[in-house]
């Protein structure tokens, strides 16, 4: 096979997690080559990753264009969600009792 890549990555043969969500969600994968530049990881269930992230109807927030409308389309069609919010709010203070484990 051609190489096209600049750099060559070294093959290997690695599972991992990818973690993501504040490393509050992972999905399995295996880690088939790397380089400094780059890797090809392999998921189990592709179908959980999305394939496609759309942001639309932006709006101003405090100074800030944020999009009020995130379409994620995912190869399995069961898979994809549209989000809508109608408020967000930036840097509203929270209380600390919220993080406690519950009883």
């Amino acid at each position: 096979m051609f190489e096209r890549r600049l750099r060559p990555r070294s093959r290997v043969y690695y599972g991992g997690m990818v973690a993501f969500n504040a490393r509050g969600s992972t999905l399995a994968c295996v880690v088939r080559n790397f380089s400094q530049h780059g890797a090809r990881i392999e998921f189990e269930n592709s179908a959980a990753i999305p394939e496609q992230v759309d942001f639309a109807d932006y709006k101003d927030v405090d100074g800030l264009k944020l999009p009020f409308t995130i379409r994620v389309s995912a190869v399995d069609p069961n898979y994809s969600v549209v989000r809508k919010f109608t408020e967000i709010k930036l840097n509203v203070p929270l209380d600390a009792k919220i993080f406690n484990k519950p009883a």
